[in-house]
């Protein structure tokens, strides 16, 4: 074998070596396209401190229920009330408490945002939620939801016994 054809080999093997490279390169290059393009399609949540702020200060809100002598309980007392007994009604004023529950929030929420199809704001969601030994139970849905929508603010408050309240805001 002459020196000309050891160069020749020896380049060759580079070049396959280089185009081996470039494949394994283009390969994971299009692994992360893919990625990326799929998850830019979903829907884009993040924890909002607004929503979180507007939850904690809504959950300290009087509401026109009672059931007992402590007259008028706080959201978060009609929360805990309304997962313990649905059908309960106030002594106040005759209402279902989750019914007055259901008001208050969708009022509060509504006084805070503005959701029509001219305004950042195209609607929400509000879910109630408790564990039990069986599961999740829903104790309270709420929404509105004007449009689609990509981005999505939210915030989750725990209570006692297991009870979450989510909000989310649809952007």
């Amino acid at each position: 074998m002459t020196l000309q054809n050891k160069l020749n080999r020896k380049a060759q093997e580079e070049m396959v070596g280089f185009v081996l490279i470039m494949l394994v390169v283009a390969i994971i290059f299009l692994v992360f396209l893919g990625i990326y393009l799929r998850g830019a399609a979903k829907t884009h949540e993040t924890e909002s401190k607004e929503v979180a702020s507007f939850l904690e200060a809504v959950s300290k809100l009087t509401t026109e229920c009672g059931f007992s002598s402590e007259y008028p309980y706080d959201v978060s007392k009609l929360i805990s009330e309304c997962s313990q007994n649905p059908f309960g009604t106030c002594i106040t004023n005759n209402k279902n408490g989750c019914d007055v529950l259901r008001d208050t929030l969708n009022s509060a929420i509504n006084s805070m945002w503005n959701f029509n199809e001219n305004s950042p704001t195209k609607g929400y969601y509000l879910g109630i939620q408790t564990e039990t030994g069986s599961g999740k139970y829903t104790v309270l849905e709420i929404s509105n939801i004007l449009s689609a929508s990509t981005e999505i603010r939210a915030a989750e408050k725990p209570f006692p016994n297991g009870i979450v309240m989510r909000l989310e805001i649809y952007y």
